[in-house]
């Protein structure tokens, strides 16, 4: 693991300190880090579902509308496997 330093403005940091014993973070850095895990798996997950989007849409152009539905169908399996949304 290694360290980083960065600054954080005073009333963010003060969000953060009401938030660490209400959802049982002992340290700030706790906190900040499953912030950061949080924030990635949304950027992944929303990058997948543009790609799929994307996917989805070529293939409704094609009016392979059947296929289209199966693959949606199938895209959300897998997005509820790998992000558990």
């Amino acid at each position: 693991m290694k360290t980083i330093s960065l600054k954080i403005a005073t009333p963010v940091l003060e969000r953060i300190d009401a938030h660490l014993e209400v959802h049982n973070f002992s340290t700030r850095t706790e906190f900040i880090r499953e912030a950061i895990r949080d924030k990635i798996q949304q950027l992944e997950s929303h990058k997948f579902e543009q790609e799929m989007r994307g996917f989805l849409k070529a293939h409704q152009e094609n009016h392979d509308v059947k296929l289209a539905k199966e693959i949606k169908h199938d895209v959300f399996v897998e997005l509820e496997k790998r992000f558990g949304q």
